[in-house]
């Protein structure tokens, strides 16, 4: 996760042409770690939240990650057989 955040911090310093919004928000993405906050389980629901407050229907939103912890280990199990099957099939390529 360090490594993926590192990068997406770099081309957010570098890129001439972020859209006008995200180029407001890019310097408190990058010094505050937003994505870095995220290995912070709990920070998924507070950032599900946040998200939900702009939809038009944000209860559709609100349950979702109530159904993430139910579900956190049982998909833990599945990603983890997964993922080696992903990094060897992206190695042969």
């Amino acid at each position: 996760m360090k490594e993926f955040s590192e990068k997406v911090y770099a081309l957010l310093q570098i890129e001439p042409s972020l859209p006008e919004p995200l180029a407001r928000v890019a310097p408190l993405i990058v010094t505050e770690d937003w994505l870095g906050a995220y290995r912070d389980f709990s920070m998924i629901g507070r950032g599900l939240d946040v998200i939900s407050k702009r939809l038009s229907e944000p209860e559709r939103l609100r349950s979702v990650f109530e159904e993430m912890i139910s579900l956190y280990e049982p998909l833990s199990s599945v990603f983890a057989e997964f993922y080696p099957l992903l990094e060897r099939f992206a190695r042969l390529r």
